[in-house]
């Protein structure tokens, strides 16, 4: 269920010991978002360990946290309380306390529970480097610690029935509590202490499931700890991997179980993990070569880092997997620390083993630093990863790890192959469906009395004439929504979010190049507000992962919007609806201008300006169904010099839109003529200020954005073509000057958006190539900008073509190049060589000049 593979963490190359032992100081506790709200989170065994560390990684991400322990571990539970209390420098000083007094006498205390998540002293220079990679505690924090008897059910029970009464729901629980014991030959198994081992690590885990999930609300997780000796076993702990490997069959059937409530379920599964357990339960010779750490024993490394883990650098994954960034996932067993262990698969396995085989049939290195600083798989920079005896060099920080964590988990995710079946087969009661006859009905009243005028089209060709939208006479818009209320429940109660679309620079949805990388690059040049590529309705119903995959988000892009296209009212309005509910988008914009015959002879796009009396029924349909705003984005019409915008824009303001975004070209026109900004001043004029207006067409320098700004009294402007063309665009218009780029300015720009697109479609073989691609397409529109020291008239325009020129040096004339073979040769600057036989051919019409 779930995710399909899992989270790996840990996959660590060998770093100086000196440093390891502070990288769990150095997780950015700002990192993960658990809800918006305080969670209510109960953790079994936080006394010490990992519980310990996972207690106080909830409490700075601001959770209420409770503990359950034994009697014996009350005064751990207590000091773990006092430590989520303490500020952040007393914090780290106590933590260097505890780690210094106690971590040499563990072997002399057996008895004792006492924490481990720091081991060692720090230094004043580390507590103070320390105290910056992280931000203060929420004192308001709620705490608690309850004394449980986890062999006894009726004692789980109560506790749970106590931690619900005094905290109101149970929103995450973390089961944690363990114990293991060494056995060294079958024969010396103990009848008490296997009874005990069951009891507590699979037993008790779930028992509190079974008491917990009356009280866990839909969006509640369970996280339980398991262990790599659930899928390796242990020949010293075999009713330990017993109870662990237990945990995960639990895990994954339990997800199954929850799944329709929307409650997750997953397993954390540590490598060899310090904590107070091992030095408890182990000798002192199996002490010594414990997670085979090099300094101190002399076994040959098991784990590829070379060492043990340590409590605090597990917790963020159980932080992780409660957060919204994962809420995908569930039914999974995320690894810590599991790198390096031999192929479970064995001599069965199908992948090659021998990297020095790899090495020498893979595809040669490209050339230069990767990136991404550290592999992930099967990488075209591995050469920089790697020293003289072919292991990797680069050492991944926990920083980089929550780096990739912001930068990957945080863009909207493509859901989980469940929700996928369930959207392709989606048979909602609440979908408008079946709710479309009600609007139909009352929009079929509205014809009868002449608010709205009847256009039959059998077919989607243009239309000889479009009588007026909305009648003069027709009643207010809050009427309006009141005649539909009497007969039709509001999906959404709630108040709908608001956005503001004056005065901002929006950045179009285009096809194909408006992919995240280019986006990225908007948002440094000053964009206020990204559109996604147009993705179609049926094949987002369809749950088409490569539809899905438009409306990834990146986190710059803090005002984001998503471009839908169909047809149906039903199709239009269920999409709305699935997405809002699975992703994170501002605003839902329905495309009403796309040209391209293949989408307007479905009638799509532009076609739906043939189809005008069938936009109420859709318009209604969508915006009821969503929380955010819903806005257009149309042409002038599909006739050259038979315009429907400035009739259809009253009806838009009538029916709830947000917004409108009128592109001053008909359909037939596509791009061979320049934009109609006289037209899109009549339709600013038919909005009367009831509802924005945003301008598109031409915009190519900030004087051409000025005077057109003032000429049509739009209310925002839109770039399309020319933020392709001159992406600086956006800071010419707000600083409002001429920028006379230099080309080595704009090759550092192409290896910006390189490196964002291996970043985002990964630097092996097949990220590389759909990098170039996407590079390609937006060089045949780049090597169009005429730089401003050449022009003898300033501004560049738009469809103005410029003779052959040579630049003010070799790189700007390669770059001003027409021919795709000089554009091959400049990706080929970051992305290597391409195939002897290899061709480009652009893609996009709009490339060229009127």
């Amino acid at each position: 269920m779930g995710l399909v593979g899992q989270v790996a963490f840990g996959n660590l190359p060998e770093k100086q010991i000196d440093l390891l032992r502070f990288e769990a100081l150095k997780f950015d506790y700002t990192s993960m978002t658990v809800t918006p709200s305080p969670q209510q989170t109960l953790i079994t065994g936080g006394d010490s360990g990992i519980g310990r560390a996972v207690a106080l990684h909830f409490a700075r991400e601001g959770a209420n946290v409770a503990i359950t322990c034994m009697e014996h571990e009350r005064l751990d539970a207590e000091e773990t309380m006092k430590l989520i209390k303490l500020e952040l420098n007393d914090f780290y000083k106590e933590m260097n306390r505890i780690a210094t007094e106690r971590f040499d006498s563990y072997r002399q205390r057996k008895d004792e529970v006492a924490c481990n998540t720091f081991p060692g002293p720090l230094s004043e220079q580390e507590l103070t480097e320390a105290s910056k990679l992280a931000y203060h505690p929420d004192k308001s924090v709620k705490t608690e610690v309850y004394v449980t008897n986890f062999l006894d059910s009726s004692s789980v029970e109560e506790v749970t029935g106590k931690f619900y009464k005094d905290f109101g729901s149970i929103d995450i629980l973390v089961s944690n509590a363990a114990v293991q014991y060494e056995t060294h030959d079958l024969s010396e198994l103990n009848w008490d202490k296997m009874n005990e081992t069951l009891k507590v690590n699979i037993a008790t885990a779930m028992w509190f499931s079974k008491c917990a999930i009356q009280y866990v609300p839909k969006g509640g997780n369970f996280i339980f700890t398991s262990s790599i000796t659930a899928f390796h076993g242990h020949k010293d702990l075999i009713d330990y991997a017993a109870t662990k490997g237990s945990l995960v069959a639990w895990t994954k059937s339990l997800a199954r179980k929850l799944a329709k409530k929307g409650i997750r379920v997953n397993s954390v599964a540590p490598g060899p993990i310090l904590t107070p357990l091992i030095p408890s339960s182990f000798s002192e010779e199996h002490l010594q070569s414990f997670g085979s750490m090099v300094p101190l024993g002399k076994a040959k490394s098991k784990i590829q880092i070379g060492r043990y883990g340590e409590p605090g650098e597990c917790a963020p994954c159980y932080v992780f997997l409660a957060s919204t960034e994962s809420s995908y996932i569930t039914g999974q067993i995320c690894f810590n620390f599991a790198a390096g262990l031999e192929c479970s698969q064995g001599s069965e396995c199908k992948n090659s083993h021998d990297i020095e085989a790899y090495l020498a049939q893979k595809e040669p290195d490209i050339s230069g630093e990767c990136f991404l600083y550290t592999t992930f798989g099967k990488c075209r920079f591995a050469g920089s990863h790697l020293d003289v005896e072919k292991r990797l060099t680069y050492s991944v920080t926990v920083e980089y790890i929550n780096y990739r964590w912001m930068e990957k988990y945080r863009i909207i995710q493509l859901i989980s192959l469940a929700v996928l079946k369930e959207i392709a087969s989606y048979k909602n009661e609440k979908s408008l469906s079946h709710k479309e006859k009600i609007v139909e009905s009352q929009v079929n009243q509205d014809k009868e009395k002449g608010n709205i005028a009847i256009e039959n089209h059998e077919n989607t060709k243009p239309q000889e004439n479009v009588s007026t939208a909305v009648s003069k006479n027709s009643k207010t818009e809050d009427d309006q929504y009141d005649r539909f209320d009497d007969l039709y429940l509001r999906l959404r109660p709630e108040e709908k979010k608001k956005v503001d679309f004056r005065e901002k620079l929006i950045l179009a949805p285009l096809t194909t190049v408006g992919n995240l990388p280019f986006r990225r690059i908007c948002k440094e040049f000053g964009a206020d507000i990204t559109i996604g590529e147009m993705a179609l309705t049926a094949n987002i119903l369809q749950g088409n992962m490569s539809e899905w995959a438009l409306l990834k988000r990146h986190t710059s892009e803090d005002v984001f919007g998503v471009q839908i296209c169909g047809r149906r009212p039903d199709s239009l309005a269920n999409c709305a609806e699935i997405i809002e509910r699975e992703c994170q988008v501002d605003f839902v914009d329905i495309n009403m201008g796309c040209p391209i015959d293949l989408i307007y002879n479905d009638g799509m796009g532009s076609a739906m300006l043939s189809r005008i009396s069938r936009l109420p029924e859709a318009l209604y349909a969508t915006n009821k169904v969503l929380d955010c705003p819903l806005t257009v984005k149309m042409r002038t019409g599909v006739v050259t010099g038979k315009n429907i915008a400035h009739k259809a824009i009253p009806m838009f303001a009538k029916y709830g839109i947000s917004a409108v975004t009128v592109h001053g070209r008909s359909r037939e026109q596509r791009y061979l003529k320049t934009a109609d900004w006289d037209y899109i001043k009549e339709c600013v004029d038919a909005a009367e200020n009831k509802i924005p207006v945003v301008g598109n067409g031409d915009i190519l320098s900030f004087t051409e954005y000025n005077e057109k700004k003032s000429l049509t009294g739009v209310s925002s402007v839109m770039l399309a073509r020319g933020a392709l063309i001159k992406p600086w665009l956006f800071t010419e218009i707000k600083e409002q000057r001429h920028i006379d780029i230099s080309s080595t300015e704009r090759l550092e720009i192409i290896k910006k958006y390189a490196n964002y697109g291996l970043e985002y479609f990964g630097s092996d073989t097949r990220g590389v190539e759909r990098t170039r691609t996407f590079l390609l397409e937006w060089l045949s529109f780049l090597h169009r900008y005429v730089p401003v020291g050449l022009l003898e008239v300033v501004p560049q325009l738009m469809n103005d073509r410029p003779p052959k020129f040579k630049g003010r040096n070799e790189l700007e004339t390669l770059m001003a190049s027409n021919n795709p073979k000089d554009w091959v040769s400049i990706t080929e600057m970051f992305l290597g060589k391409v195939a002897d036989d290899f061709h480009f051919e652009p893609k996009h019409k709009a490339k060229s000049f009127a």
